[in-house]
């Protein structure tokens, strides 16, 4: 009799122990989640603002400025430089912009363009 106690009593701290183990990964899981939420930014329209076409003028961050979508200001016509790009921060658009010529912005869907 004895020695079945001391069996149920090992079972039982064994299944403590894992359903312990269990509840700390839950917890653990449901943060990772939460962060993940949390992290998500909203994303900001940059405006070409610069009359400057020279080369590599439109990869340089210096010439674009946050603003509105719909532009205020239109983008023009009969101009072949770029006019919008949405990125979460100006440091994203950087990264968009880094090592671009301005032909393969024009060329990129991603930007607007001015017809």
């Amino acid at each position: 009799m004895r020695t079945l106690k001391i069996n149920w009593l090992r079972a039982g701290l064994v299944l403590s122990f894992f359903l312990l183990i269990g509840a700390f990964w839950v917890v653990k899981a449901m943060e990772k989640k939460t962060v993940k939420v949390t992290s998500q930014k909203e994303l900001v329209v940059f405006h070409y603002a610069s009359e400057d076409t020279s080369p590599g003028a439109f990869a340089d961050p210096d010439n674009w400025v946050e603003g509105t979508s719909p532009s205020t200001r239109p983008c023009g016509n009969g101009e072949n430089k770029p006019c919008e790009k949405t990125a979460i921060d100006k440091d994203d658009l950087e990264s968009m912009l880094v090592g671009k010529s301005n032909q393969n912005i024009l060329d990129d869907s991603s930007f607007s363009k001015r017809d």
